[in-house]
């Protein structure tokens, strides 16, 4: 039992005649008295619930909101911004790769030109050692185009080591998006300029089948190599 009233404060002494239950000053009941405050505490509380719920939902959405907006348009520019760096990183990563793939189209065609041009002057000799070796001199034209290699083996063995370096070159190459055509293209003019580069380096057939394949794959070579020039 508490020795001070709940009520009014008073301790209670030894020499109290009082009943034990009750405050010998203001004589109310412990027990009963502490109920009464129970009670009145529950209803307040009951009270104070009942304020909380009548309140409308949309001004208790609102109260809770009061920083959202703050918050979500932090929210909103953060995502912006990134995702317009993004874009930015996108954008130069873009522009890089056309450049690296511009340099390198632009050091294979000059490559390729170089082998083409090389490649015609060496299979024009070849042409006129072989027609001289037949219709001039009157010599074997076999012994006349190994005496040719002999004299020309450094070139030879030049356009043999470009012709290697280029294919190479163009095998590490990797298009950007929109490019593939262009790669496809270049693979095609190496073809038919390594053709040109391959008759220069191993002449065969006749005379005149020699002739021909050198006619027609200087006109395919001179316009693969106007193409390259806007490729570049």
């Amino acid at each position: 039992m508490d020795l001070k009233c709940p009520s009014c404060g008073y301790e209670r002494r030894a020499d109290d005649q009082c009943p034990a239950d009750k405050c010998p000053k203001c004589g109310i009941v412990y027990n009963a008295y502490k109920k009464i405050l129970e009670q009145s505490m529950g209803q307040e509380q009951e009270m104070e619930q009942e304020k909380i719920e009548s309140v409308p939902i949309v001004k208790v959405i609102k109260s809770k909101q009061l920083a959202s907006p703050i918050l979500v348009l932090s929210f909103v520019i953060a995502i912006v911004l990134s995702f317009g760096g993004y874009k930015i990183y996108q954008k130069v990563q873009i522009q890089k790769a056309n450049a690296d793939f511009s340099v390198m189209v632009d050091s294979v065609s000059s490559s390729m030109f170089m082998l083409a041009v090389d490649s015609e002057k060496l299979v024009d000799e070849i042409q006129k050692t072989w027609h001289s070796a037949i219709f001039s001199y009157d010599r074997d034209f076999n012994v006349a185009l190994l005496e040719l290699r002999r004299k020309r083996q450094k070139d030879i063995t030049d356009l043999e080591n470009r012709t290697n370096e280029i294919a190479s070159k163009i095998k590490k190459m990797s298009p950007p998006p929109g490019k593939e055509a262009d790669l496809k293209r270049l693979k095609e003019i190496y073809l038919t300029i390594n053709q040109y580069a391959e008759m220069a380096i191993y002449p065969t057939g006749t005379l005149q089948s020699y002739a021909e394949q050198n006619n027609k794959l200087n006109i395919e070579v001179r316009s693969a190599l106007r193409e390259l020039e806007l490729m570049r």
